[in-house]
């Protein structure tokens, strides 16, 4: 049971034999066991047809309860040949009542009975269902439950069922008893009969559709809909005006207590830090913790910096958690002195926090009880590994097994080579891939079964961040299964590791009988290359054929790599199921994805939707068909498709509505966002008048505003900065402009910038010059370093924060490897001379960004010595023209660190790593012996 493909052969053995003689309420018994054990995830479409649709009364109802509790697990078309199982065998026992009753086998009791199944009647089913019997069901008080559960339903689905509830004198304008349609409310149609408050009150309802599974465009627009009758007679930005001085001087348990807690990401940082530190600690417990995670950086830093102020380090440490718990400052950190460790349990911690924890709370306590507390496990070093003892080690290793998601490559490697020295015949086989290949190469076979598994289980690019190696990794894998995968099993075996499969593999060496559920496998891959993606798409089309024959529930399962098919295929899919592509369009929306499959969904709507209305704006408009906000709120990331001159007939109505949606979307290039700012200043009014709010909606769109006009923007908050700077792709003239217009709006002075100012800022202090770096103050520059370590600026910038982190943390030889990870890229700022003293063991504690932005002028003066000690995940980021600029002594030095030979300390008299030399296999067994 503990191996991949245990499940499934106990699954499909209890299937076979038990299936023939499942009326025995023993192997009914089993056959439910085998069912729920493996979340029926290997029950497949083909394996239902061979169920009895005449079985005893008892034995189907206990085999549909299970089937419909395990629903979610099932794939699209497993779900649909069970309902017609289930159909099929509540036709057979159905029996028509006399005359006056109806032909339709859909009594108010099979519908019941069906629960979530009720999703797959046909409509035209739906419209035969007597009135007596949809009024007897949506009367029975288990309905709202059932209907409050349908997550897939379609709008079509859902509205056949409101037209026959509707029809049956149920009153669909009364919203103190729509509550009762569950999440049929999602695709609610007779808005226009309802009044203001009535409308208010779906509203409230719909919070329940975001569990729906697809079709929130359909959502988004009821919403929309319903919200202009709620505010009728009173715009929603009057409403929000009326109240937003009220709203500030809130506590954050009243605006819980209105509903309003969401209201809580508008607070600006400025107020939260000026807000009252018990209310803030007090919220910190509710409102704030639940919307931690969607409050910016500068927000969280702001509550903080308040919380700090007033409460000693180690209470700080009790109440902060999650998000709030990582912008904690190392520099307030290093003032706690002890700390109880149990406290630290479930709390989510920085890799730089959790190394000076661990070594705060580590002296005198066993390794095997700091490390179970929480996210302390980051802070274990290699030093700290090496220094166990058997028996203290084998306990540690158990519980990093348990979490091997919270370690790094390193930390990974280190471990690796402390079970190759001391318990080599003990060494976890996914453990023993971080070490050189030739060690994995010339393992014996019985490491095979053993290493597929561990391996199946990784998310290998974390675990071997160097590509060369992870594709020898993955060779001998292979080696493993013959290089083929023969069936279904194998590819339970292979896991997750199928995404590393090389374009020839996946096109010759997967058999027919593997190809389903490695379809399956390949869903959850990423970043599959180019080839791979055509090589997937070339296998689909071979064992599914022409799409013309496709279902729906067949492009369901295959979900994003429906994507990958080609622009004739998509084309057909689209003319058949266009609503299907829509929704797999929001589905994907931020994955780097086909632009056939964005073109298709794009002109397809197009087609069926007639091209929107001819546009009245302009002359030029005359002939050109406008985006409607239905369009724009369907198309997702296929709004990428819009010509520059359609955006420019875009309505201001429609502009307004969707200026978020386009705003947020990467594809548009710089001739498109150009139009929609040209748009926004016809919608809103010359730049100089546009409020806080405007400028935060426009996302990438603001990339189009000229250095005279961001000198117009009124950008007085940090929290604007904060959004413009979260795009990356401005020039050094733009940025240069919105530091400028903020410093002068907000009447501050670079030596006043506090903390979540510079926070805020972002990539933007990347046009700071050189007195202003100066300027900053030490003290907000530590309560910031860890975000400025995340940006990435020319070198010149960075050796002047460097400064700022001498003065504040002491010079570089004095730095331990916490302060190291805590300030990521600036440590690119360092001078030759400061990298040639640099201690060899803080190597690993670079963090990748800053080991790529170093000049190679200054890459090159670290020592073979020093190179050796990157460690795989640091060596894997090095550059082309860092590399150029090595001798061969510091390449091998470079290549023993990708490898992780270079973390342990090797005789001299028997290692050449001494001075940076790699190990050969010979070396590595010579060590092993003498030790």
């Amino acid at each position: 049971m503990q191996i991949p493909g245990g499940n499934r052969s106990l699954f499909e053995t209890s299937w076979q034999k038990c299936l023939p003689l499942i009326s025995s309420s023993l192997c009914l018994e089993l056959l439910i066991t085998a069912l729920r054990r493996s979340s029926a995830i290997y029950l497949q479409p083909e394996m239902i047809v061979d169920v009895p649709k005449d079985l005893p009364e008892e034995t189907f109802k206990n085999i549909t309860i299970v089937l419909k509790e395990l629903y979610d697990k099932m794939a699209a078309r497993t779900q649909r040949a069970i309902y017609e199982w289930m159909r099929q065998s509540l036709q057979q026992s159905y029996k028509p009542p006399g005359a006056s009753g109806t032909d339709s086998w859909i009594t108010a009791e099979n519908l019941w009975f069906l629960g979530r199944y009720i999703v797959h009647l046909p409509l035209e089913e739906i419209q035969k269902i007597s009135l007596n019997e949809i009024r007897l069901f949506i009367n029975y008080d288990n309905a709202t439950k059932q209907l409050d559960s349908v997550y897939d339903i379609t709008p079509a689905t859902a509205k056949a069922f409101q037209e026959r509830i509707d029809a049956s004198g149920f009153d669909m304008a009364n919203t103190s008893t729509v509550y009762r349609l569950g999440l049929l409310v999602c695709f609610f149609d007779n808005v226009q009969e309802l009044d203001a408050g009535e409308a208010r009150s779906l509203l409230h309802q719909m919070i329940k559709c975001s569990r729906l599974k697809g079709f929130q465009v359909a959502v988004r627009k009821l919403k929309s809909q319903l919200l202009e009758l709620v505010l009728k007679n009173q715009t929603l930005n009057e409403t929000l005006d009326s109240i937003s001085d009220a709203i500030a001087g809130l506590p954050f348990m009243q605006l819980e207590s209105l509903q309003l807690g969401e209201l809580v990401l508008g607070v600006s940082a400025d107020v939260f830090y000026s807000s009252s530190a018990d209310e803030l600690a007090q919220a910190l417990k509710g409102t704030l913790s639940d919307h931690a995670a969607k409050l910016s950086a500068a927000q969280r830093l702001a509550v903080v910096t308040k919380v700090v102020e007033t409460r000693d380090i180690s209470s700080v440490l009790d109440l902060l958690n999650g998000s709030f718990l990582k912008e904690l400052p190392l520099s307030s950190l290093l003032k706690t002195k002890n700390y109880n460790i149990t406290q630290l349990d479930h709390k989510q911690l920085r890799r730089s926090q959790a190394l000076f924890l661990y070594d705060m709370v580590s002296d005198g306590e066993p390794a095997n009880e700091v490390i179970s507390f929480g996210e302390l496990v980051k802070g274990l070093t290699c030093e700290h590994i090496q220094s166990l003892d058997n028996t203290t080690f084998l306990a540690v290793a158990e519980l990093l097994e348990n979490n091997l998601d919270l370690l790094s490559s390193y930390q990974l490697n280190c471990l690796a080579w402390k079970y190759q020295q001391e318990l080599p015949k003990l060494t976890p086989p996914l453990l023993l891939t971080t070490l050189p290949t030739a060690l994995l190469e010339n393992a014996a076979q019985s490491v095979c079964r053993p290493l597929l598994v561990s391996l199946g289980r990784a998310e290998l690019p974390l675990i071997i961040p160097n590509s060369a190696k992870r594709n020898k990794v993955v060779r001998r894998a292979l080696q493993c299964l013959n290089y083929t995968l023969r069936d279904e099993y194998d590819v339970d075996i292979l896991g997750r590791m199928i995404c590393n499969l090389s374009p020839q593999i996946i096109k010759t060496n997967i058999s027919l009988k593997a190809l389903a559920e490695a379809f399956m496998q390949f869903r959850s891959c990423r970043k599959l290359s180019n080839d791979q993606k055509r090589e997937v798409r070339n296998k689909i089309r071979e064992y599914y054929g022409n799409p013309t024959a496709w279902q729906p529930e067949l492009i369901q399962d295959l979900g994003p790599l429906v994507t990958l098919l080609s622009k004739e295929d998509l084309t057909i899919l689209a003319e058949k199921f266009q609503d299907i592509l829509l929704q797999l369009a929001l589905e994907v929306e931020g994955m780097v994805i086909n632009q056939d499959f964005l073109a298709v969904v794009f002109h397809a709507l197009r087609k069926t939707s007639g091209n929107g209305k001819p546009s009245s704006l302009s002359p030029d408009c005359s002939s050109v068909r406008e985006p409607s906000f239905d369009h724009i709120l369907k198309l997702a990331d296929a709004n990428s498709f819009w010509s520059v001159q359609e955006l420019n007939c875009m309505s201001a109505q429609t502009f307004v509505k969707s200026v978020e949606l386009l705003g947020a979307l990467k594809s548009f290039n710089m001739m498109q966002l150009a139009a929609l700012k040209d748009k926004a200043k016809r919608a809103w009014g010359p730049v100089r008048s546009w409020k806080k709010y405007q400028v935060v909606a426009l996302g990438r769109i603001a990339l189009a505003l000229s250095e005279s006009e961001i000198k117009e923007l009124e950008l007085v908050s940090i929290d604007t900065i904060t959004v413009l700077s979260q795009q990356t792709e401005w020039t050094p003239t733009q940025a240069r402009s919105i530091l400028e217009v903020f410093l002068q709006d907000s009447g501050l002075t670079v030596d006043a910038m506090k903390g979540w100012d510079l926070v805020g800022s972002g990539s933007l202090l990347c046009a700071m010059n050189d007195h202003e770096v100066n300027s900053l103050s030490a003290a907000t520059y530590s309560a910031a370093a860890v975000r400025i370590g995340e940006i990435v600026c020319k070198v010149e910038v960075l050796q002047e924060l460097l400064k700022k982190a001498r003065n504040s943390f002491g010079n570089v030889e004095d730095w331990c490897h916490f302060n190291l990870q805590e300030f990521g890229t600036i440590a690119a700022g360092m001078s030759k001379e400061e990298i040639r003293i640099l201690n060899e063991d803080l190597m690993p504690y670079f963090q990748p960004a800053a080991i790529a932005a170093l000049p190679s002028e200054v890459f090159k003066e670290f020592s073979p010595r020093q190179l050796a000690r990157l460690g795989p995940e640091n060596a894997a980021v090095v550059t082309e023209s860092q590399k150029a600029a090595l001798s061969p002594k510091q390449i091998s030095s470079l290549q023993a660190a990708v490898n992780g030979a270079g973390l342990i300390e090797m005789p001299p008299s028997i290692s050449p790593t001494i001075d940076g030399e790699c190990l050969t296999l010979s070396e590595l067994n010579c060590k092993y012996e003498m030790k």
